[in-house]
């Protein structure tokens, strides 16, 4: 915590937190993933994935946005960051695809799996950069 002049307390929340939460919400993501993924098999289809999938991504993006801070890249950000954004973008509206444009649920989960193995792959060998 520092201070500044109008003695004004400022949190400085640190890298591994941050951390933390991205992973967090990719451990929530993976888990509506699961719900779906027994959907498939015949499960009955729990009502729950929706809102797993929507706090996961807004940790993911909550955790990435604070470590992206952390690391100095706020004014521009790397084009990896910018094609993680946008897998994300894509991962958080399949199951709105499958909601109401009655696609085959193993094409949403299939799809879903190929794009959270591509962003993982850009967050660790950050190509592109």
């Amino acid at each position: 915590m520092t201070r500044g002049k109008a003695s004004r307390v400022t949190l400085m929340i640190s890298y591994p937190v941050y951390n933390f939460l991205h992973l967090f919400g990719l451990s929530l993501v993976t888990l509506s993933l699961g719900m779906n993924f027994m959907a498939l098999v015949g499960a009955k289809r729990p009502k729950g994935p929706m809102a797993l999938q929507g706090i996961g991504l807004f940790l993911i993006l909550l955790g990435g946005f604070g470590m992206a801070a952390r690391m100095g890249m706020v004014k521009d950000f790397p084009l990896w960051i910018q094609w993680k954004i946008g897998f994300w973008l894509v991962v958080g509206l399949l199951p709105l695809v499958l909601r109401f444009v009655k696609a085959p649920l193993r094409w949403v989960v299939l799809s879903q799996i190929v794009f959270l193995l591509i962003a993982a792959i850009f967050g660790i060998f950050k190509p592109l950069s």
